[in-house]
């Protein structure tokens, strides 16, 4: 299902879908040379967001849910983690 969800914005110049398994993505840093010190899920909310463009057209920023969700994601990036707040 992910296959038919990124393939126009895959085949996108400047598109940046890409879905590695851990395991993939570690073995083509080591044939390049380089070590994989840790793994982090930082952008773990924005893929969702990426799938619903593609889902609904790749180009389409207006869709409403994508504005939405656009919007959560920045307040996101925004916003100060609970547990940093003093």
């Amino acid at each position: 299902m992910l296959g038919t969800l990124h393939t126009r914005y895959h085949e996108e110049p400047g598109g940046h879908i890409r879905i590695f398994r851990k395991k993939e993505l570690q073995h083509m840093l080591r044939e390049e040379g380089t070590k994989c010190w840790s793994v982090r899920y930082k952008h773990a909310l924005h893929t969702p967001y990426w799938w619903l463009r593609c889902l609904v057209g790749h180009k389409d920023e207006k869709f409403p849910l994508v504005k939405l969700y656009k919007r959560f994601l920045e307040w996101d990036i925004i916003s100060v983690p609970v547990d940093k707040v003093s």
